[in-house]
């Protein structure tokens, strides 16, 4: 096929019938690649105009797509499944990234991502792993920061301020857990206050079912 653009014939087009014309169709599709900008575009026309929903750059491994959608109508519904090939997988290594990022900034450059880390090293039988959810702050483009991590052993650290709301309506719970099999009462539900140093000043905890509120500092 020739080459073409946005607004050419070149290309592979796909029009409806009686909507041809010598430049494009007015209702269709095409599949393009265009030399002037080195990238395959593949998209559907629309009163004229080329919508390239999927293109590649030439020498980039990345596919850009305007939106994407995902329906089926199986039981477990639909999914996105990111999978790194190595099989050689240490401890600490990044397995994946959801990243978002805009012009303003640098399309190169995250705003905010949700990563996937190795916490061990990966065989068949060993695939520790925690996820860190990031963002920017306001007013420093230039460096993310972590605001949670969800670690292998499904303990969760929040870095900032924790807000449990009901809105204007209902009530808002926070549930503290612990021993709920009822089978040792040395599994007591805990919150404790820490500060200069990650020392433990004080806590609200129970202990053998009486509620302790513990100050450490004297």
């Amino acid at each position: 096929a020739q080459n073409g653009d946005d607004s050419s014939g070149g290309g592979i087009t796909f029009y409806e019938t009686g909507t041809y014309s010598v430049s494009a169709p007015q209702y269709g599709a095409k599949i393009v690649y265009n030399e002037d900008d080195d990238e395959f575009a593949i998209g559907t026309m629309h009163n004229n105009t080329f919508l390239r929903q999927i293109h590649m750059d030439r020498g980039s491994e990345s596919v850009i797509m305007q939106n994407v959608k995902l329906e089926t109508d199986s039981t477990n519904g639909p999914f996105v499944l990111l999978t790194k090939t190595d099989t050689s997988v240490a401890d600490g290594d990044s397995l994946c990234r959801i990243i978002s990022s805009n012009s303003d900034r640098g399309s190169s450059t995250a705003t905010s991502q949700i990563q996937w880390f190795a916490t061990e090293d990966h065989d068949s039988n060993s695939c520790g792993t925690k996820i860190v959810f990031s963002v920017t702050p306001n007013g420093n483009s230039q460096s993310e920061t972590t605001a949670m991590t969800i670690d292998q052993d499904s303990s969760v650290t929040v870095n900032g301020d924790l807000t449990v709301t009901s809105g204007t309506s209902g009530d808002a719970t926070l549930i503290i857990s612990a021993d709920t099999d009822n089978n040792d009462e040395n599994d007591n539900a805990r919150l404790w206050f820490k500060q200069d140093g990650d020392l433990t000043e004080g806590a609200i905890q129970m202990s053998s079912n009486v509620l302790n509120i513990i100050n450490n500092v004297s």
